[in-house]
């Protein structure tokens, strides 16, 4: 059997399958993660290392308690809010650092917006060998750049559909 180290930045939901015929498996469960707040990674080879936390896939970094505490300053890249939040003196019980409840529509309890890095190790079966083996991720946020075995294997970039990788 082959052993490949996959590292992707921003994944959520991925499969793996042998082209034209019915072979496939699901790479959900336990992967490898790193927020990278600096944008650094590719330069500091963070596909070569192995990553130092981990989260459990499919699932978004807010829904995994992944990212920053959210606080009356977190900006949203998008919302519909009512601005008395900040300033009605009922609602100041919420904002107090540590303690804040926000109201607004489909607010999670954590924020991150940047790169993001995800890992797995995946052994492939020895009746593979020789198929054309494709990756396909279901609802990646914006851009995927995926590296197997220490190699870039490419970078895609949309929203509204999966990112597939031969």
């Amino acid at each position: 059997m082959k052993r490949l180290l996959v590292s992707i930045a921003i994944v959520f939901i991925s499969i793996l399958t042998v082209a034209g015929q019915n072979h496939s498996f699901s790479l959900s469960g336990k992967w490898n993660f790193r927020i990278d707040r600096e944008d650094t990674g590719v330069k500091e080879q963070w596909f070569k290392k192995s990553l130092d936390d981990s989260i459990n896939l499919p699932g978004s970094m807010p829904e995994k308690w992944k990212g920053d505490e959210v606080t009356v300053r977190t900006q949203w890249t998008g919302s519909l809010y009512d601005s008395s939040y900040y300033f009605n003196p009922y609602m100041e019980k919420y904002r107090i650092e540590g303690q804040v409840k926000l109201p607004f529509f489909l607010t999670p309890d954590k924020h991150y917006v940047g790169v993001a890095w995800y890992q797995k190790k995946v052994t492939i079966p020895a009746d593979w060998k020789g198929e054309r083996i494709t990756l396909f991720l279901e609802r990646p946020h914006i851009e995927t750049t995926v590296w197997v075995n220490q190699q870039e294997l490419g970078m895609q970039n949309s929203l509204c559909v999966p990112h597939v990788y031969d």
